[in-house]
């Protein structure tokens, strides 16, 4: 099994920082998956869809993948700094 996936994301508009300020430009991170969360059947470069739990305390914090969902081939995908105006809804 995988111990972590390199994912290059679209900007997230409403991630909470720490510091308080909104916003995750996008950029490419390594994504540990949840225990039992299969990585199987997806290939390097293979577009997806994932959700992430993060949390964060006063000295610590932490992140990893709870779904995975692998998109169709050709899904068109933006990048760019985080704001209304960089990312269209899909």
């Amino acid at each position: 099994p995988a111990a972590e996936l390199i994912v290059h994301h679209e900007p997230i508009n409403d991630f909470a920082n720490p510091n308080g300020t909104k916003g995750m430009n996008s950029m490419s991170m390594p994504f540990p998956p949840a225990k039992g969360l299969s990585l199987e059947g997806l290939a390097i470069g293979d577009p997806v869809e994932l959700t992430f739990a993060y949390w964060s305390t006063p000295g610590s914090m932490g992140y990893e993948m709870t779904k995975i969902t692998k998109l169709p081939p050709g899904t068109e995908l933006h990048f760019g700094k985080a704001g209304a105006e960089a990312s269209p809804p899909r």
